[in-house]
């Protein structure tokens, strides 16, 4: 039996395709663990999965000089050193890091040990720490071609990993379930797992805008549930407010049109939905990689990008308007967003990695 440790944290933008691929590996008979940190979301996630989770400490660099970064370098070198004894013990054949921090100190301790490593880079724009292990690593996986020109050694376009749940719930059960009402069109609003500010400012204020026909399921965020969550509808029609959905599968298949950030996990669970969406991307994401995704999705046809900059309520619900009540033009987008997902990027990357170490 073959042993794989994949390591991620931090975000679900990180953790679930992680997840999605060690659900994989482990239906198709490999042994696999999970290493996070002990105190980020990929814990609870992990173990929801049914995954065996172990942690370890790692740090989080600043792009500034600030005394944090030396606190950071500590964490880093003591995961590092945690990370070797975990492998010792464990004796795995292969670790993939899926992004966030902690993937540093496992990867590099693994290529210490003479373990075969792989790397999965979400993003069209690579994050540092990636395009950095791309140097040592052994594969480099790719959610976006554009990435390819910032990594560096062996690379492969596989997609992004996204979990079987998402695009097998029917789109009458998904009505049924949210208490929704049947045969008038379902908005998604999907701020991410932490919502978003600027985006939730900009659905309230469009809300007066939206015609007649709509109702909303709107993922607010944590932080800002409280601030909306006494919205009463739009409309007359029900609108469903949550901080956070566990069920996601179910929002996309009631949705018609979703308005999200430009994450890559979420661009690419539309995109597998054949959901049509509204991309504005968080405008302060690491080396402005949420603008880069967005503008992929709209160049493909799947999407309509809008810059949270000068955004306005009275804007985003024209947007809204001029495209869920269009047949013809959901269903364009609906295909190109079919079209840009490809294949199943999980089954792309489990051949690669049967080819690695077998």
């Amino acid at each position: 039996m073959k042993k794989v440790v994949i390591t991620s944290g931090g975000t679900g933008g990180h953790i679930y395709p992680a997840v999605a691929v060690a659900t994989l590996l482990s239906a198709e008979g490999w042994e696999t663990v999970f290493v996070g940190t002990a105190d980020g979301p990929e814990k609870g996630i992990a173990e929801g999965a049914g995954l065996r989770f172990l942690a370890v400490e790692s740090g989080k660099f600043y792009r500034r000089l600030t005394f944090k970064n030396f606190v950071s370098m500590y964490r880093v070198l003591k995961g590092l050193f945690g990370s070797l004894k975990l492998l010792k013990t464990e004796k795995p054949d292969l670790v993939i890091g899926f992004g966030g921090y902690v993937c540093a100190p496992s990867v590099l301790a693994a290529k210490l040990a003479g373990i075969k490593t792989a790397l999965h880079e979400q993003n069209a724009y690579p994050g540092l720490a990636n395009r950095l292990l791309s140097r040592v690593v052994d594969v480099t996986f790719m959610a976006f071609a554009g990435a390819s020109k910032r990594l560096h050694g062996r690379k492969v376009l596989t997609g992004l990993p996204v979990r079987a749940a998402i695009g097998s719930v029917k789109k009458e059960e998904a009505v049924k379930s949210l208490g929704l009402k049947p045969g008038i069109r379902t908005l998604a609003v999907i701020g991410g797992s932490q919502g978003g500010r600027g985006l939730n400012k900009a659905v309230s204020e469009a809300l007066p805008f939206l015609k007649e026909g709509i109702q909303v399921v709107w993922m607010t965020g944590r932080n800002e549930y409280k601030e909306y969550s006494l919205l009463p509808g739009i409309n007359g029609n029900p609108a469903v407010l949550s901080p956070f959905f566990d069920n996601i599968e179910t929002i996309y298949a009631a949705a018609d049109l979703a308005v999200i950030r430009a994450g890559a996990s979420t661009v690419f669970e539309v995109l597998k939905c054949g959901l049509p969406s509204v991309l504005v991307p968080f405008p302060y994401s690491a080396a402005d990689h949420q603008r880069v995704n967005g503008r992929f999705v709209s160049e493909g046809g799947a999407g309509l990008y809008l810059d949270e900059q000068g955004l306005t309520g009275e804007s985003l619900a024209a947007a809204i308007n001029g495209i869920i009540f269009d047949g013809k033009k959901l269903g364009e987008m609906s295909a190109a967003a079919k079209n840009i997902f490809g294949n199943d990027a999980g089954l792309e990357i489990l051949k690669e990695l049967k080819g690695l170490i077998c």
